[in-house]
């Protein structure tokens, strides 16, 4: 489907004008009394002899329901085609760490009505395995084609070329979680070839492993589209490495480029930008390029690509074991092939003690620390909670690339009528987090969202922050509806918690202390169950959770964060940061209670 499909996929397509006085979303079927008039939507149409052709096109004048599409080679044959409406519709649940690849279906006029999804009309034919060179018209109007070979005349005895084979270790795209992560890719017809690329690699002849269901309206077609779509890259990088096989390898790599967060975790850090992805392919699919000037395209895409990325992982929830400075932890991602150096420094007029830079090896993450200077103290740098919250310029480096981070340096101080906590956010998708956005996409729908508010209890006496502490919790819930839903309330430092409380929509209660750190430290009472009231309405669950005294640390402060789990897959959102979908551990905030 060309530069307009990727597109689609990921939000960015045009509204293709489909009939007089209509536009690019389904509908309808009929227009004026003009009679139908059809033009390519891409300025050049890539064909390859012998397979099947999926044209995007526009159209103008009335459709009738009952006529094909003429479509004729310029020796006179006529070729059975076909007009479809291919429309993509955005997937009921988002916010994976790639982007949703929608729901996708082909449908003819004669269905009467077409789904009302974002898409275009599109004109689809077998091409005889003698066509190549020979000119096409659609409805009597030639298109600008560009005939390729069929990817088997490229491939070796095995059904492979060098350029087509994965750049991802097997135990990285073999492991549960990886596919778990990449699997939208797999159901996306404009991009499962980046997911073959992945995993098993490329080669002549597609598997039936990820083919278009056929319970899907139009499944033959969608999976037309998805064949196009791999040849169509199966022939650009076979083309690029007969240029420049150097250059060829560092694209291939930068597709599927896969870093590692630690903890055996590897996961896909490729490029999404759809737009760039098709201009791409069309430079290195284009006739008129070869040899230097197709490698000088294929270069000049590689250096658009970022460099590095930065987020902030933890504020202020470690301190330094001899001053008591608060630490912050910040997660810097190199994206390049070649190791360079990582290191961290507070902002002009923030003071030093910066850390010695860290190695970091290509597409790879690594954690860094830096103390912040007199955060996290009772009673020092801190806000209400009502205002905000006290923070510290971090400057992030990785080799030449450098982004500035705000990191909360402070205490929030709890006061009457109490300390409001959130909203929880999302997890961090590749979009927002490679480009640094830390609100793309981070606030739940509003029958979603999930808030907090630390209160004092009417038994706690005396200022010191120690009495009795309740944290409430409200999760909206759509329409009342029971199932999977939990909170997890994180208590104490980060990386040595004292406290993992979770609490499920029942009100059981649970320590998992023990279960999340492995040794069941933590004052003797990880593990133990309970039982709290959960107060239920139609649109939401509230819970009170007390806040242990254990918890909280000399000085009255408490190191807090909350996260919740809903639906059967546990989709997560977290606070006070957004985390990453591996991520087992939320950073937290520190909250004065001496002030109270």
């Amino acid at each position: 489907m060309g530069r307009v499909a990727a597109a689609v996929v990921i939000g960015l397509a045009a509204l293709w004008p489909c009939l007089a006085g209509g536009c690019g979303t389904g509908g309808g079927t009929r227009g004026g009394s003009v009679a139908m008039q059809v033009r390519a939507v891409e300025p050049r149409v890539d064909l390859i002899a012998g397979r099947t052709a999926v044209v995007p096109v526009e159209i103008n004048g009335a459709i009738d329901p009952r006529r094909r599409p003429g479509v004729r080679l310029d020796d006179g044959r006529t070729l059975d085609a076909a007009l479809v409406w291919i429309g993509v519709r955005a997937g009921a649940e988002g916010g994976g760490w790639l982007s949703d690849p929608g729901e996708w279906s082909a449908t003819p006029p004669s269905a009467g009505v077409l789904p009302r999804s974002v898409g275009t009309w599109a004109v689809v034919f077998d091409l005889p395995p003698d066509a190549e060179g020979r000119a096409v018209s659609v409805e009597g109007v030639r298109l600008a084609a560009a005939w390729h070979p069929d990817p088997a005349s490229l491939a070796d005895e095995g059904g492979g070329h060098p350029a087509w084979a994965s750049p991802v270790g097997a135990a990285a795209w073999s492991s549960a979680r990886y596919q778990r992560l990449i699997e939208p890719e797999k159901r996306s017809p404009t991009l499962r070839w980046r997911w073959r690329l992945a995993t098993m690699g490329l080669s002549a002849e597609p598997s039936e492993e990820g083919a278009w269901p056929g319970g899907t309206r139009g499944a033959t077609i969608v999976e037309a589209l998805a064949r196009q779509m791999e040849a169509r890259w199966q022939v650009a990088l076979a083309r690029l490495w007969e240029a420049d096989a150097a250059t060829a390898e560092r694209v291939r790599r930068a597709l599927t480029a896969s870093a590692d967060f630690g903890d055996g975790t590897i996961a896909p850090v490729w490029p999404e930008d759809g737009a760039a992805l098709e201009s791409l392919l069309a430079d290195l699919l284009d006739p008129g390029l070869r040899g230097s000037a197709l490698a000088a395209r294929a270069t000049r895409w590689l250096d658009a690509l970022p460099g590095a990325t930065a987020w902030v992982i933890d504020d202020a929830g470690r301190e330094m074991a001899v001053t008591g400075e608060a630490v912050a932890t910040i997660g810097v991602a190199n994206l390049r092939d070649a190791a360079t150096l990582g290191w961290l420094t507070r902002a002009a007029g923030g003071g030093t003690g910066a850390p010695e830079p860290t190695p970091v090896p290509g597409l790879s993450t690594a954690r860094l620390t830096i103390p912040l200077p007199g955060g996290g103290s009772a009673g020092s740098g801190a806000t209400s909670g009502r205002g905000p919250a006290p923070a510290s310029a971090i400057d992030a480096n990785c080799g030449p690339w450098a982004a500035r981070l705000q990191v909360v340096s402070g205490a929030l101080i709890a006061l009457p009528p109490g300390l409001r906590c959130g909203p929880l956010l999302h997890d961090w998708t590749l979009a927002a987090w490679i480009t640094g956005r830390e609100d793309s996409g981070a606030m739940p729908a509003p029958e979603a969202l999930t808030v907090a508010m630390l209160q004092r209890s009417a038994a706690g006496g005396g200022t010191t922050g120690t009495g009795e502490w309740t944290l409430y919790v409200e999760c909206m819930a759509k329409g009342g509806e029971d199932g999977p839903d939990a909170v997890r309330v994180w208590l104490g430092p980060y990386g040595a918690p004292k406290a993992v409380l979770r609490i499920s929509s029942d009100g059981a209660l649970v320590d998992e202390l023990s279960a999340w750190s492995g040794d069941g430290a933590g004052g003797g009472v990880a593990g133990s169950e309970g039982h709290v009231s959960v107060t239920r309405s139609r649109d939401r669950w509230t819970v009170a959770v007390p806040i242990p005294a254990r918890c909280v640390e000399g000085g009255g402060r408490v190191r807090l964060a909350v996260e919740r789990f809903t639906g059967e897959e546990g989709r997560r959102t977290a606070w006070p940061r957004r985390m990453l979908p591996w991520q087992a551990e939320p950073g937290r905030v520190v909250v004065d209670l001496s002030a109270w």
